[in-house]
């Protein structure tokens, strides 16, 4: 994302992107291999270009429909 200044530009990446040349180029963050994710220990990380997803693992879910840590904790599915 670039933006005009008086006479030359200024650019940025967008959240989960990074750049080495002050954003003339922007490369994925690999939020999974980073452990920069929110995924509750009882869930896995999937990278996406620009983001993440977190998915319960065999035998938990989560009430509210999502992994991460900022909803209530994994339920152990019982059988």
């Amino acid at each position: 994302e670039c933006f005009n200044t008086n006479g030359s530009f200024t650019c940025s990446c967008l959240e989960g992107w990074e750049s080495p040349d002050y954003g003339l180029t922007c490369t994925n963050v690999d939020e999974c291999l980073g452990q920069l994710h929110d995924c509750d220990s009882n869930a896995a990380c999937t990278d996406s270009p620009g983001s993440f997803a977190c998915k319960c693992n065999s035998g938990y879910f989560s009430p509210e429909g999502n992994a991460t840590l900022s909803n209530y904790s994994m339920v152990d599915v019982e059988f």
